[in-house]
C-alpha cells in the first residue's frame, strides 16, 4: 500500500520534533465558517482540505474512518519504524505507548491503524494546550484571587463560577490518577476520535452548503475572503459532484438516511463504543451528545441536497425516510444531555420538518403533474409522485401530521400534490368515459359490435396512482380534506412562521446559504400552496416571515452584504405567482392594510436589487401606486354607484376626497401657504375617479382606481399623525413605525458612494420623494425628529409603563441611516435631544434602558442606541478632515452643506462625550442585567468594546502632539481622556466593577463547536475585549499616563491570558500582543524590578505555555502571529523576565542542571529551547521569509545582548554563522524588490549587531579563524553599508504640496502614526494608512484612477520611509561594529585600506545634497563620527598608503559641502557637526605630518618636488585657523554661549599639525599672508587681554588657549616677525592676567589656579624663545618683559632648592615636589638666559644695543647647583617626582625610552633629560 502522503499525515520525526503540526478536523472545520479571520498566508489549509486523502475522508464524511486490515496494518508498522522517528531516551515522546495508545483505539473504535496513529500523535502535539486548560496551579490560583481578592472573585465574572474553577488545584501529575497515566490519555485518546470524526461531517456539511451558496452576478468585486471562500466552494462542489441528481444522488440520499438510523440505534445503546471498564460518564455524555450532533449535520446534508435538485426523489428514499422518522416519532422525543440542548434539538427537529417536507418536493411535483410527466422508460428513477407506494406514503402522513407538530408543513404539502393527483385523474376519467360514451354511440348506430375493449376502457396512470393513494383509514379524497383541511393550513403556516424565525438563530445553521436555501423551501410550499388558496393574513404573515427570517437582534452570523441566488427576496421578486397572488394585492388593499404591504416591501428590499439609477427595486412598485383602499367616512356622500349591470359594485366620485382627514393645524397651513396648497392635493383623489366597493360593512371600504407615490403618501399621514400628537383615530399607530423603518431601509439599500450624481446621492432622492406631500415648509427628516423627541418625552412622562418602544427603535435607525448622507441635520438633534439629556445623567436612553428592557430582559432600544453611537463615531472620523477643510477643492459646495456639522466642533465633542459617558456606564454594570438571549450580552459587550477601542485609536493613533484637541480628531479628545479615567482603575474600591477582567474570565468559558453560535458570539466579545485592553494599555503610555491597577490587574491575570491562547487560535494574536505590552509597561520603571511572569504562572504552566508558543503560527501558517511570537519572545529575554528568559533559551530552570537528585526534576520544555530553534532556522536563511528571518535575528541579538552565556551557543552552532555571514556578503540589495530590500537591510545590520558582540567572546575564546570569517563580511559592509541613498526627496516634496493643496486644512504631518502602536517597517512605517483611509476616503482623489491616488503615494512614501530607516540602522550597526573592534584588524593592510575607503566613503557621502530633514543631519553627523573614529584608528595603526592621505581631500570638500568656516556654522547652529568634521580634518592631517615614517602617496618610482595636498594646506589655515579663530573670538564676546574652550584647542591643533606637514615651509609667504589679512594675531591677543572674563571651572582657560595659539604662530620666522611688528608682549604686558602674574609669590603647578602657571610655562617662555629665535631684535624687549614677573623667576630659582636643606622631600608637601612642566621651565628660563648673554656679547654685530639687554632676574647659579645635586642623588629625584596629568600618568606607567638613562620610568627620563639640557645650557654648553 502507498504510504499516506505528507500533507495528510507528516512522517513522525516532522510530527514529533515540531516542525509539522497536524491540522484538526475542528481546526478545519473553524477554518471554513470564517477564512476571513485567519491568515494562512502559506493556504496549508486549504492545501490539507484539497489533499487527496482529504478530499477522500471528507467524500465519506458518513463514516470516514476505513476498518483496519492487512495492509493498514503493515503501513502502521513501517510509519512507527525506528528509521523514520528516533527511539533514544532524550526524546521528549514514548513511541512505544504512542503506537500502543493507537492500536487500543483502531481497536476499540474499528478504525484503520493509520488514522488511528494520525489522532495519537495529534494527541501528543495537543498535550501542552489540554494539560495547560486542565487546571489552575496554585501559583495561577494565587495570582488570580490577589488581582480582586477572594471575597469579591465571584462577584467580578459572569457566566462561569470562578470559585470552582480556582478549587481545581493542582493534582499529582505524576500519580496513577496524573494528566499522563494510561487512563486519561487514553479518555483524552477517546475524546480526540469523536471530536475528529464529528469535525469530518461538519466540514464536509460546511463545504456542501459553501458550494451551494451561489451569488448574485455583478456584486463587488472579491476580496481576500471571498477568494477562499471560492476556493472552498470549489472544493465543496468537486466533493459532492455527481450526488446532486440522478442514481447517485438517490444513492446518496439513502446512505445520509441509513447514517441517521445508525446514530439513532447507537443512542439506544448504554455504554457507548468503550467498554465498562474503559467508560466513564464524561466519554458516554461526549459520545451522545456527538451522535446528536451527526444526526443535526447528517439532516442538514440530506435537505441541502434534496432541496438544490431538480428531481424529485424517488419513492424508496421517501419512504426510507418515512420509515425511519416513524419509527422515531420524528425526532420529537430526542433528547440530549448537554447545558443548551436548545441548540441541538430545534435545529434537529425543524430540519426534520424541512428535510420532509423537501422530499415532497412540491414546486418540482405539482408543475410535473400538471405536465403529466410520465415515468421514465429505463431509468430505475421514478418520482414518487408517479410511484405506486404512494399509498404508503399517505398512510404514514396521515397518521404524523397531526400527531406531530412540524410534518405539517409536509402533510399539507402532500395534499397539494395529491390534489393535483386527483384533478388530473378526475380529468382523465372524465375524457375515458366520454371516448366510451362516443365509442358506444358509434357502435350502436353502425351496429357494428365492439371488436375488443376500447383504449378508453383503460385506467390511466394518474387514476391508478390516486386508486394506489388510498389507505385503510381513507381513501385518496378524504385524504386530501384531512392534508389541505382549514386546521391543517393553520397548523402549517404556523410552522412555517416558526421555522423561518428560529432556525436562523441557532447554532446549527452556522452560514447564510444554509438559512436561505431553508427558506426558499417554505417559500416553495407558500407558492405551490398559493396556485390552490387566495390570499390571505396568514398567508401573507408567513411570507413576511419567511422573507425576513430571524429577528435582527437575535442573528449571530454577520451579513456581509452577499446576496445568494437562493435569497428568498430573490425568488420572490422573479416569482410571478408570489408578485401576481401576494405582492400586489397587498399593493392593492394598501392603506386599509397599511402594515402588512409595509412589512412586505421592507422584506423585498435588498442592497443587490436596484436599478440603474441606484434605488431599490421595490421603489418603482411604491412610486407607481394605481389603488387607494380605504374605509370612506360615514359622513362623505360624495360618491355614486356606476355601471350596475356590470354587478361590480363600481361607484365613481363626485367631488374630491381627501386621503386622509388633515388636523385643524394643518388646514390652517393649506390656506395660508400656496406651496403647502400645491403639494397637498397630492394627498386628494379626485373626482370622478372610479373605485369598487370591497365591503358593504358600514362604513364601507372602496378601492379607488388612482396613481399616486406611496411615498409621498405617507410622508403626509406621517406628517398629519405627528401633528395631531400622535393620537389620530385615522392613523393606525403600529404603521408608524413601519413607515419610518421602511425609510431607513430604502435609504440603506440605495446608499451607494458609487452611483451618487453630483446633485446629490440616490437616498436623498428617496428623502425628496417622501417629502413632496408635506403641508409645511418642511421635511421628513424634521418630521421624524419630531416624532422621535414625542416618543421619548411620551416614555419619559409615563414612566415606561404600557408604552411600545417600536417607534423610538424606528427613528433611532433612521437617525443613524441618516448619518450617512445628511450629517449635518443629525448632529444638531444630538447636541439638543432628551435622547442624552443635558444633565450628565443618561437622558432618556438611561431611563428606557433601566426602566424598561433591564425589566423585559430584552434590548433592541439599546443595541439600536449603541449602532447610533457606533455610526457618529464614523461619521465624526470619515468626515473630520471635510469639516476641517470646508474650502477644499475636493469638496463640492452642496456636499460641504452637507457634511458639515452645523455646530461647532467643541459642541460636537460634547455629544460624544455625553453618548461615551453613557455607553461606559452599559459596559460597565450589564454583567447584572438579566438577558432573555445571551446572544445580546455578547453583542453589546463586543460592540462597545470595538467603539472605545476606536475612539482611543482616533485621538492616540497619529501626530505626537501631546495637544489632543490639536489634531484632526480632537472631538474625540474628551472620550478618549474618560475612557483612560475610567477603564483604568484607579482605586481597589473599582475593582469587582472592572469589565474588562471581567470578561477576559469569562472567555476561558468559550463553548465547543456544539454551540457555535455562543461560541462566536463569546469569542467575538472576548477578542474585541483584549483587543481594547491593549488599546488602553497603548494609549496610556502615549499619554504618559501613570501606571493604573489595570495593567497590575491583568498581568495578575497572566493564568487566564495563557489559557485563553491555549484555548483558541483566534485568541491567541491579541493574547501575544496583550503580554508583549505588559511586560514592556513592567519593566518600564527601572527603579523596581518588575512582577515574574513565572512567579504568577508557576513553572509548569509557563513551560507548557512556551511548548504551545513553540507551535508558532502551526497549522495555520499565520505570519502576523509568527512575528508577534517571536517579538513577545525578544521582548521577554530583553525585559528582565530573567526566569521566564531562561527557559526559553535553555529550555529549563537555572537550578536543574544543579540538581544531584535526578529523579525529581523541575518542569521543562519538551521540545527544543526557542534560541536553538532561531539558530537552527536561521541556518537556512535563504530559504525563509526575509521579515520572518529579521523578527528571528532580533530575538538571538537580544539574546546575545542581555544573557552573556547565550553567546556561547551561538558558537557551538555548526552552521549559524557560516550562513549567516554567508548570505549578508552575497546580497545584492539593489537587484531584490524594494519591500525585500528594506528587510534584508535590515538583516544585514542585525548581523553586524551580533557580530560585533560575539566578537569579544571570540577574542576571549582566541578564536581567530571567526575574525577570518568576518572578512566577506566587512567588506560587504565597506561597500554597501554607508550610504543611506533611498531617500525619494521628489515623492515626498510632491506628496506634501499636492497633499497640503488638496485639504488646505490640514497637515500631512498629521496623519504621522504616533508612538501609540509599534511602527512596522514596509507599507504602513510612516503614515497611518488605516486611519488615512478613514478619514479621505470620500475624496475620489484618495483612491485616483488605476490607483494612483494619495493612498498609492502614502504607501510608497511609508516604503522608502522604511527603506531609509533600514540603511540607517545598518549604518548605525556598521559603525557600532567598525568602530569597536576595527583595531583588532588594523594591522592588516587590506583592512587599513578598507577601513580607509569606508571613512573616505562616509566623507564623500556627506558632500552630496540631502533633504531638509532632521533624520538626514542626524545621519550626516553618524557618518563624521564614524570617519573620525576610523581615521583615528588609522592614526594609532600608523596606517600609510595613498587611502589615507586621500582622506584630506575627501574631509576638506566635506566641510565645504556643509559649512566652509566656522562662522557658517556658528549662524546656522551646527556647530556639533562642524566641530566632528574639523576632528576629522585634525587626524588626517597626521598621515602628511613630515617625519622619519612619512612616504609620500605617490608611487615609489616618482620623485615628489612638491606634495598635492600643500595648496590644501594653506586653504585650511586660511579658512579654518585664520578666519575660524576670527569668528570664534567674536562670537566669544557676543554670544559666548554658543563657543567652548574645545573649539579654540582644535583650532589650535589645526594649525600645529599644518605647520607640521612635509614641505610646508615652502609655503610659509602664504601661510603668513593668510593670517595676517585675517589680523589673527591681533584677535589672539585681544582674546588674552579679555580672558579673565570667561572663567571656566575657575581656570581662565581662554587666556591659556590664547597665549598657546600666539606660540604656535610664533614657529613660524615671518609670523614671529608679524608679532614683533604688533609688539605682541607690549600689550599682552598691559593685559589682567599678566598682572595677576607678577605677583610676588608668583604661580606654580600645584596652586589652586595651576593653569596661571601653565599660561607663563607653556605661553610666555616659548613665545619669548620663538622671538628671540625667530627675531633677534627683540631681545630688549623679551628681557625687559620677562622681568616683570619677579615672583615667577625667584619661585623658578628655588624650585629645587630643597635638596640642600633636607636629606629626603617631606611626603605631602607641594613645594618639594618636581614635575615636568617645572623641568622644561627650568629648560627654557636657562635658554633664554644663554640667547641673552651672547646677544648682549654680540653687541652691535649682531644690530643690538647690549646696554638696552637686561639681566633676567633669576639666581641661575643657585638654579645650577640645585639641579646637579638632584641629579646627582637621583633616588632623592625619583621621590620627588609627581604626575600633574592624565599623560603624565601614562608616562608614569612606561617602561624610559632608552635603557642607558637610568631611570624607571618614561616621565623621569623626560625630567631627567630637560634638567641635563638646563644645566648645559647654564653652564655656557649647547644642546
Amino acid at each position: 500500500m502507498a504510504p499516506v502522503p505528507e500533507a495528510y499525515f507528516p512522517s513522525l520525526d516532522k510530527c514529533f520534533s515540531g516542525d509539522v503540526q497536524l491540522l484538526s478536523w475542528k481546526r478545519a472545520f473553524l477554518y471554513a465558517c470564517r477564512p476571513e479571520i485567519y491568515s494562512d498566508d502559506a493556504g496549508s489549509v486549504l492545501a490539507f482540505l484539497s489533499h487527496p486523502e482529504s478530499v477522500q475522508v471528507l467524500s465519506r464524511s458518513l463514516n470516514p474512518f476505513p476498518p483496519p486490515s492487512a495492509k493498514t496494518k503493515a503501513e502502521f508498522e513501517s510509519k512507527t519504524a525506528a528509521t523514520n522517528a528516533e527511539t533514544t531516551t532524550q526524546v521528549s515522546y514514548d513511541l512505544k505507548e504512542i503506537k500502543s495508545d493507537a492500536l487500543w483505539l483502531s481497536q476499540k473504535a474499528g478504525i484503520d491503524e493509520i488514522t488511528a496513529l494520525r489522532i495519537a500523535v495529534l494527541e501528543w502535539q495537543n498535550r501542552p494546550a489540554a494539560r495547560l486548560l486542565a487546571n489552575f496551579s496554585k501559583e495561577e490560583a494565587t495570582s488570580l484571587e490577589s488581582a480582586v481578592g477572594p471575597g469579591s472573585f465571584r462577584a467580578s465574572v459572569a457566566g462561569p463560577n470562578p470559585l470552582e474553577i480556582l478549587q481545581q488545584k493542582t493534582v499529582d501529575e505524576d500519580g496513577a490518577d496524573g494528566f499522563s497515566s494510561e487512563k486519561n490519555r487514553r479518555a483524552r485518546l477517546s475524546d480526540m476520535y469523536m471530536l475528529e470524526k464529528s469535525h469530518i461531517l461538519k466540514t464536509s456539511r460546511k463545504l456542501l452548503s459553501l458550494s451551494l451558496g451561489e451569488k448574485i452576478p455583478g456584486q463587488l468585486a472579491a476580496t481576500q475572503k471571498h477568494e477562499k471562500e471560492a476556493t472552498l466552494r470549489d472544493l465543496g462542489a468537486s466533493i459532492y459532484k455527481g450526488r446532486s441528481r440522478g442514481d447517485e444522488w438517490a444513492k446518496y440520499l439513502q446512505e445520509c438516511i441509513e447514517a441517521t438510523r445508525s446514530r439513532l440505534t447507537e443512542l439506544q445503546k448504554t455504554g457507548g463504543w468503550l467498554s465498562a471498564e474503559e467508560n466513564t460518564e464524561e466519554i458516554e455524555v461526549l459520545w451522545k451528545i456527538t451522535a446528536v450532533e451527526d444526526i443535526l449535520h447528517i439532516l442538514q446534508i440530506l435537505f441541502l441536497q434534496v432541496q438544490v435538485s431538480s428531481d424529485a426523489p424517488d419513492a424508496t428514499v421517501v419512504l426510507s425516510w418515512l420509515n425511519l422518522m416513524q419509527d422515531c416519532d420524528f425526532l420529537d422525543m430526542l433528547q440530549v444531555q448537554c447545558d443548551e440542548p436548545d441548540e441541538i434539538l430545534t435545529p434537529i427537529q425543524a430540519l426534520v420538518s424541512l428535510t420532509t417536507l423537501a422530499l415532497l418536493k412540491p414546486s418540482v411535483s405539482i408543475p410535473a403533474i400538471i405536465n403529466r410527466e410520465q415515468p421514465p422508460s429505463k431509468s430505475t428513477h421514478v418520482p414518487y409522485f408517479l410511484s405506486k407506494d404512494i399509498g404508503q406514503i399517505t398512510e404514514i402522513l396521515l397518521g404524523s401530521s397531526f400527531t406531530f407538530y412540524g410534518v405539517s408543513p409536509a402533510g399539507f404539502a402532500f395534499g397539494l400534490v395529491l390534489n393535483t393527483l386527483q384533478e388530473i385523474a378526475l380529468f382523465d376519467k372524465e375524457t375515458r368515459e366520454i371516448e366510451q360514451f362516443h365509442s358506444a354511440v358509434d357502435s350502436f348506430n353502425s351496429n357494428t359490435p365492439t371488436a375488443g375493449p376500447s383504449r378508453g376502457s383503460d385506467l390511466s396512470l394518474y387514476e391508478e396512482l390516486i386508486d394506489c393513494a388510498r389507505t385503510p383509514k381513507a381513501n385518496a379524497e378524504q385524504a386530501i380534506a384531512i392534508f389541505t383541511s382549514a386546521e391543517m393550513q393553520t397548523r402549517t403556516f404556523d410552522v412555517l412562521v416558526t421555522l423561518a424565525t428560529k432556525v436562523g438563530s441557532s447554532s446549527g445553521i452556522d452560514d447564510q446559504a444554509t438559512d436561505c436555501w431553508i427558506r426558499v423551501a417554505l417559500l416553495d410550499l407558500v407558492r405551490a400552496a398559493m396556485q390552490f388558496l387566495e390570499y390571505s393574513p396568514e398567508i401573507l404573515q408567513s411570507v413576511l416571515h419567511i422573507l425576513k427570517g430571524a429577528k435582527p437582534e437575535s442573528r449571530w452570523l454577520e451579513d456581509d452584504g452577499t446576496f445568494f441566488v437562493c435569497d428568498p427576496r430573490h425568488v420572490f421578486f422573479q416569482s410571478d405567482v408570489l408578485m401576481e397572488r401576494i405582492f400586489h394585492i397587498a399593493r392593492s388593499r394598501f392603506p386599509y392594510e397599511t402594515g402588512p404591504f409595509l412589512s412586505l416591501c421592507r422584506a423585498l428590499i435588498n442592497n443587490s436589487m436596484r436599478d440603474e439609477e441606484g434605488l431599490p427595486s421595490i421603489l418603482t412598485h411604491l412610486e407607481t401606486m394605481e389603488r387607494f383602499t380605504q374605509v370612506v367616512s360615514p359622513d362623505f356622500q360624495g360618491y355614486e354607484t356606476i355601471r350596475e349591470d356590470e354587478n361590480a359594485n363600481l361607484v365613481s366620485l363626485l367631488q374630491p376626497l381627501p386621503m386622509f382627514e388633515t388636523s385643524s393645524r394643518r388646514q390652517v397651513s393649506d390656506s395660508t401657504s400656496n406651496n403647502a396648497l400645491v403639494v397637498t392635493t397630492s394627498s386628494i383623489v379626485p373626482s370622478s375617479t372610479i373605485g369598487q366597493v370591497v365591503s358593504d360593512s358600514k362604513p364601507a371600504v372602496i378601492t379607488w382606481h388612482h396613481q399616486y407615490s406611496c411615498l409621498s403618501f405617507l410622508g403626509s399621514w406621517l406628517e398629519e399623525w405627528n401633528e395631531s400628537g400622535g393620537y389620530s383615530l385615522e392613523c393606525d399607530e403600529d404603521a408608524v413605525p413601519e413607515i419610518i423603518g421602511l425609510f431607513t431601509d430604502l435609504i440603506a439599500a440605495s446608499r451607494d458612494e458609487s452611483i451618487q450624481s453630483e446633485s446629490g446621492s440616490a437616498a436623498k432622492r428617496i428623502l425628496e420623494m417622501a417629502s413632496d406631500g408635506l403641508a409645511r415648509q418642511s421635511d421628513i427628516v424634521s418630521v421624524v425628529f419630531e416624532i422621535f423627541e414625542r416618543s421619548l418625552h411620551t416614555i419619559g412622562s409615563r414612566g415606561g409603563v404600557g408604552v411600545s418602544l417600536d417607534c423610538t427603535i424606528a427613528c433611532t435607525q433612521f437617525i443613524r441611516m441618516l448619518l450617512k448622507i445628511l450629517p449635518s441635520r443629525v448632529w444638531p438633534l444630538l447636541s439638543r435631544s432628551s435622547l442624552l439629556g443635558s444633565d450628565g445623567k443618561g437622558g432618556m436612553m438611561t431611563v428606557i434602558t433601566s426602566t424598561i428592557e433591564t425589566m423585559s430582559g430584552e434590548y433592541p432600544f439599546l443595541l439600536a442606541c449603541i449602532d447610533l453611537y457606533a455610526a457618529i463615531l464614523e461619521d465624526a472620523a470619515s468626515r473630520a478632515v471635510m469639516r476641517r477643510s470646508p474650502s477644499s477643492p475636493s469638496i463640492k459646495s452642496t456636499v460641504a452643506s452637507d457634511w458639515s456639522a452645523g455646530i461647532p466642533s467643541h459642541m460636537m465633542k460634547n455629544a460624544i462625550l455625553k453618548y461615551t459617558r453613557i455607553m461606559v456606564d452599559v459596559y460597565s454594570s450589564n454583567a447584572g442585567w438579566r438577558f432573555k438571549d445571551l446572544g445580546q450580552r455578547f453583542k453589546i459587550n463586543a460592540t462597545l468594546a470595538d467603539t472605545f477601542e476606536r475612539v482611543l485609536y482616533y485621538a492616540f493613533a497619529t501626530d505626537n502632539d501631546t495637544n489632543l484637541d490639536a489634531k484632526v480628531t480632537a472631538m474625540f479628545s474628551a472620550s478618549a481622556i474618560y475612557l483612560l479615567d475610567v477603564l483604568r482603575l484607579q482605586s481597589t474600591e473599582d475593582i469587582p466593577f472592572n469589565p474588562i477582567f471581567r470578561l477576559i474570565v469569562a472567555g476561558l468559558e468559550t463553548p465547543s463547536t456544539t454551540y457555535l453560535r455562543y461560541s462566536f458570539l463569546m469569542e467575538k466579545q472576548t477578542r474585541s475585549t483584549l483587543t481594547l485592553s491593549i488599546k488602553l494599555l497603548q494609549a496610556a503610555q502615549a499619554a504618559k499616563s501613570p501606571v493604573s491597577l489595570l495593567e497590575d490587574q491583568l498581568f495578575k491575570a497572566t493564568p487566564v491570558l495563557v489559557k485563553l491562547y491555549a484555548l483558541q487560535d483566534t485568541y491567541r494574536h491579541s493574547v501575544v500582543s496583550l503580554l508583549d505590552i505588559l511586560i514592556t509597561s513592567a519593566a518600564s520603571n527601572s527603579a523596581n524590578e518588575p512582577p515574574s511572569l513565572v512567579g504568577h504562572l508557576g513553572a509548569q504552566s509557563a513551560c507548557l505555555f512556551l511548548d504551545i508558543l513553540a507551535q508558532f503560527e502551526k497549522p495555520l501558517d499565520g505570519k502576523p502571529l509568527l512575528l508577534a511570537i517571536w517579538h513577545l519572545l525578544t521582548t521577554i529575554v530583553s525585559k528582565r523576565q530573567q526566569w521566564l528568559a531562561v527557559y526559553i533559551l535553555t529550555g529549563s530552570s537555572p537550578r536543574q542542571s544543579l540538581k544531584k537528585d535526578v529523579t525529581k526534576k523541575d518542569p521543562t520544555m519538551r521540545g527544543a529551547p526557542f534560541l536553538k530553534i532561531a539558530l537552527n532556522t536561521l541556518s537556512n536563511i535563504e530559504q525563509i521569509n526575509p521579515q520572518v528571518a529579521l523578527s528571528l535575528l532580533e530575538f538571538v541579538s537580544h539574546s546575545q545582548e542581555n544573557w552573556p552565556w547565550a553567546t556561547p551557543e551561538l558558537s557551538k552552532h555548526p552552521n549559524f554563522f557560516n550562513n549567516l555571514i554567508s548570505y549578508v556578503s552575497k546580497l545584492q540589495i539593489s537587484s531584490l524588490p524594494v519591500t525585500s530590500q528594506i528587510f534584508v537591510t535590515r538583516i544585514a545590520a542585525v548581523t553586524a549587531d551580533l557580530c560585533a558582540v560575539y566578537l569579544h567572546f571570540a577574542k576571549e575564546a582566541r578564536d581567530q579563524s571567526f575574525l577570518k570569517t568576518l572578512i566577506p563580511l566587512v567588506s560587504w559592509f565597506s561597500k554597501d553599508a554607508v550610504d543611506v541613498s533611498a531617500y525619494n526627496t521628489s515623492l515626498h516634496a510632491n506628496l506634501k504640496k499636492n497633499f497640503e493643496m488638496r485639504y488646505p486644512g490640514c497637515k500631512l504631518q498629521d496623519f504621522k502614526r504616533s508612538s501609540l502602536e509599534a511602527r512596522p517597517l514596509g507599507r504602513d512605517y510612516y503614515y497611518d494608512m488605516k486611519l488615512s483611509e478613514e478619514l479621505l476616503s470620500y475624496d475620489f482623489a484618495w483612491a485616483g484612477t488605476r490607483n494612483q491616488g494619495f493612498a498609492n503615494e502614502l504607501e510608497r512614501a511609508n516604503i522608502n520611509l522604511s527603506l531609509v530607516e533600514a540603511q540607517v540602522g545598518l549604518l548605525h550597526s556598521w559603525r557600532f561594529l567598525a568602530v569597536e573592534h576595527c583595531s583588532d584588524f588594523m594591522v592588516d593592510r587590506e583592512v587599513q585600506k578598507s577601513m580607509a575607503l569606508v571613512a573616505r566613503s562616509c566623507l564623500i557621502a556627506n558632500t552630496r545634497g540631502v533633504p531638509q530633514e532632521a533624520i538626514f543631519e542626524r545621519v550626516q553627523q553618524t557618518r563624521v563620527d564614524f570617519a573620525q573614529a576610523l581615521v583615528q584608528r588609522l592614526v594609532e595603526t600608523g596606517a600609510k598608503g595613498a587611502e589615507v592621505f586621500g582622506l584630506l581631500g575627501a574631509v576638506w570638500e566635506a566641510m565645504r559641502a556643509r559649512r566652509a568656516t566656522y562662522e557658517d556654522a556658528l549662524v546656522n547652529d551646527d556647530v556639533e557637526h562642524y566641530r566632528s568634521l574639523l576632528n576629522v580634518l585634525f587626524l588626517a592631517l597626521q598621515f602628511h605630518l613630515d617625519g622619519p615614517s612619512r612616504s609620500a602617496p605617490e608611487t615609489l618610482n616618482k620623485k615628489a618636488e612638491l606634495s598635492s595636498d600643500l595648496s590644501l594646506v594653506v586653504d585650511i589655515v586660511k579658512t579654518i585657523v585664520a578666519k575660524g579663530f576670527r569668528s570664534l573670538t567674536a562670537y566669544l564676546h557676543e554670544q559666548p554661549e554658543k563657543c567652548t574652550p574645545k573649539d579654540f584647542a582644535i583650532l589650535t591643533a589645526v594649525l600645529q599639525s599644518c605647520l607640521r606637514v612635509k614641505n610646508v615651509d615652502r609655503l610659509y609667504e602664504h601661510i603668513v599672508y593668510q593670517i595676517e589679512d585675517a589680523e589673527t594675531a591681533r584677535y589672539a591677543t585681544t582674546l588674552f587681554s579679555w580672558s579673565d572674563q570667561f572663567i571656566v571651572a575657575g581656570e581662565p582657560v581662554y587666556g591659556e588657549i590664547s597665549i598657546s595659539f600666539l606660540v604656535k604662530l610664533s614657529t613660524i620666522p615671518m609670523l614671529a616677525e608679524h608679532l614683533a611688528v604688533e609688539a605682541v608682549l607690549v600689550n599682552l604686558s598691559t593685559c589682567r592676567l599678566t598682572n595677576a602674574l607678577r605677583q610676588p609669590k608668583g604661580f606654580g603647578p600645584f596652586d589652586p589656579v595651576p593653569s596661571m602657571y601653565r599660561i607663563w610655562t607653556g605661553g610666555f617662555l616659548p613665545l619669548c624663545l620663538n622671538l628671540l629665535y625667530h627675531v633677534i631684535r627683540t631681545a630688549p624687549e623679551v628681557a625687559a618683559f620677562l622681568n616683570q614677573f619677579d615672583g615667577q623667576l625667584s619661585r623658578a630659582a628655588d624650585a629645587f632648592a630643597g635638596s640642600r636643606t633636607i636629606a629626603l622631600a617631606t611626603p605631602g608637601k607641594s613645594a618639594r615636589h618636581i614635575c615636568l612642566s617645572m623641568a622644561s621651565e627650568a629648560y627654557s628660563l636657562a635658554l633664554i638666559t644663554v640667547i641673552l648673554d651672547r646677544f648682549r656679547e654680540a653687541g652691535p654685530s649682531i644690530g643690538v644695543d647690549s646696554q638696552s639687554i637686561q639681566e633676567l632676574k633669576w639666581n641661575k647659579a643657585q638654579v645650577k647647583e640645585d639641579i646637579e645635586d638632584l641629579l646627582e642623588r637621583r633616588g632623592m629625584l625619583r621621590s620627588r617626582i609627581v604626575a600633574t596629568s592624565d599623560k603624565e600618568t601614562e608616562m608614569l606607567r612606561q617602561k624610559p625610552q632608552f635603557a642607558e638613562s637610568g631611570a624607571e620610568n618614561r616621565l623621569e627620563e623626560k625630567i631627567v633629560a630637560e634638567l641635563k639640557a638646563a644645566v648645559a645650557c647654564l653652564a655656557g654648553g649647547e644642546e
